[in-house]
Parts: C-alpha cells; structure tokens; sequence
C-alpha cells in the first residue's frame, strides 16, 4: 500500500512540475502574434541601405528654359532578377537649371543586393525660347540607364546622373511655327559614390 501510496506521489509531483514548465512558456495568442518571420521582419527595416539618384545636364543654346516630367522610376535587381517601382510620383525638372544646381530626384530606402539597370519613365517635355513655349514630342517614354551598383545594409549609394539634354532633343523642320522638337533623352551615368 505504501509503495502505491509512494508511486502515486511521485506521479503528481511530475505532473505538478509539467504543468508550471508549460505555463512559464510566453503564450501565443492571435492578440500578440511573434514568429521567427516576424522577427526577421524586424531585422530587416534596421538593415536598408539607401540610393540617392541626383540629375545635373549640358546646357543647349538659346533655350531658357527645359522642363521635362517624370513618373516613375524602377531598378533591376541582379538576383533574384526582377523590377522594383521606387517612385511613382510625378516630377518636372528644368534641364537648365541642373547645369548649376543638381538635384535628387529620389531618395529610396531599398533592399541590400545588386542592381544593374535604372529606368525612368519621361511623360512630357517643354522647351522655352525668348519668343514662345514649345512642347516636347516624346516618342519613346522609358528611359533605359545602363549601370551596376550595389546596395549595402544601412549604407548609402549616390548616383549622378547627366541628362544630356543638347543630344537629347532633336529639331525637326525650318521656322519656328514648321518645327518639330523631338525629346530622345540621353542619360549618362557621370558616377557612382558609395557612402
């Protein structure tokens, strides 16, 4: 009888003790939801790097001003290869005034990795003389720039642009009421800055 009594003991004793171990477990609950992923998640937004995009360009004669609207602008991820949409928000550049005074034109907090392509996309374009204004035909809109960079965690990468607007906007017939001009914009990247 002692030895039942004694079994009987130990068994509650067990129990009692498995039962506290799984009550010191921090509960899981739909209110307060945290998993490995999640966690990852976190770690995540603390390990960004940054890409500054900054346009400056040639002047062309005569013209006062050169303004140009962009819409979005998109990198290519080397691996795993596919396109980010960065900005989606309308912007008009004067040309001409970057000669002196480049501008950002993006600032994006963006996975680590490698990238190797930049597209903008131009909408519309205008070109101001002393006696008008006139505006840009832009027969392909998506500008393809070309250019390998790698975004580090918590770094910065800076990349100028030139946009070339003399080579860019072709003139198309004689007197200014028959004229044509076409934008064809010609991008170049100028450098690449890691900070």
């Amino acid at each position: 009888m002692r030895k039942l009594s004694y079994i009987v003991s130990i068994s509650l004793i067990s129990l009692f003790i498995l039962f506290l171990f799984q009550c010191s477990k921090t509960p899981t609950s739909p209110d307060e939801p945290f998993s490995e992923s999640s966690s990852s998640q976190i770690s995540n937004l603390t390990t960004l790097g940054s890409l500054q995009l900054i346009l400056k360009d040639k002047p062309v004669d005569d013209a006062l001003n050169i303004f140009v609207t962009i819409n979005k602008i998109r990198v290519h991820q080397a691996s795993p290869s596919n396109f980010i949409v960065l900005s989606e928000e309308e912007k008009e550049f004067d040309l001409l005034a970057l000669k002196n005074n480049p501008q950002p034109i993006l600032e994006a907090e963006m996975e680590p990795g490698l990238y190797n392509q930049i597209r903008m996309a131009v909408v519309s374009g205008k070109i101001v003389f002393e006696d008008g204004v006139y505006e840009l035909e832009v027969p392909s809109n998506e500008i393809k720039i070309p250019v390998v960079f790698e975004v580090k965690e918590k770094g910065i990468v800076q990349i100028i642009l030139d946009f070339d607007a003399e080579k860019s906007i072709k003139v198309v017939g004689a007197g200014k009421k028959n004229t044509k001009y076409i934008l064809r914009p010609v991008i170049k990247v100028e450098s690449v800055r890691y900070q």
